[in-house]
């Protein structure tokens, strides 16, 4: 039994090691505003190295992480490492309607993850709203209703709308207690 899983180990080490290939040139596309350079430190893409499967992989995570990118595909032929991306679209202008106060609109714009002239990402628009929501629950508004439009400007560019409702504020008219003999409501 420890004979066929040393075995299993060498052959998956030797089928990893016959995947390996020395990256000899870097063709990037795709990429509108971030240079091929940047993309080369960010993904730490060495020429000249010996990259596995597991190299590739760590180069689409590291890239990933920047949040740069929408999608990534990498392939390795030929000694030449090809990477084709898709940027995530540019917030142009991030408008806050619905809410007169400008100290809470400038709050807002701090505590969202989405900016202007950063990308947009779309699961943190639905973080963003939840955001929102629980700041006016936090200043007696439980019942803040938030709503987003999007406007698309061309492929690469777009502009978010946040149109809030906060509605009537809650507010505790009496508290009674009750079962209390020793202390009076009042």
């Amino acid at each position: 039994m420890i004979k066929k899983i040393l075995l299993t180990i060498l052959l998956i080490s030797l089928f990893s090691i016959s995947k390996a290939e020395v990256v000899k040139e870097l063709i990037v596309t795709g990429n509108k505003r971030v240079s091929d350079e940047t993309i080369k430190i960010y993904g730490e893409i060495d020429l000249g190295k010996n990259y596995t499967e597991n190299d590739i992989n760590n180069v689409i995570n590291n890239l990933y992480s920047t949040d740069f990118f929408e999608d990534i595909q990498i392939e390795l032929k030929n000694n030449i490492l090809t990477i084709n991306l898709k940027e995530y679209p540019i917030v142009n202008q991030l408008i806050i309607v619905g809410e007169q106060k400008k100290t809470y609109r400038e709050q807002i714009k701090k505590l969202i993850q989405l900016k202007e002239n950063k990308p947009f990402i779309r699961p943190y628009l639905v973080k963003d709203v939840s955001i929102i929501k629980t700041l006016y629950s936090s200043l007696g508004f439980n019942f803040a209703e938030v709503e987003t439009k999007i406007k698309t400007i061309d492929k690469d560019n777009l502009d978010l709308l946040i149109e809030i409702n906060r509605g009537e504020q809650t507010k505790i008219s009496s508290i009674s207690f009750i079962g209390n003999k020793n202390i009076r409501s009042k």
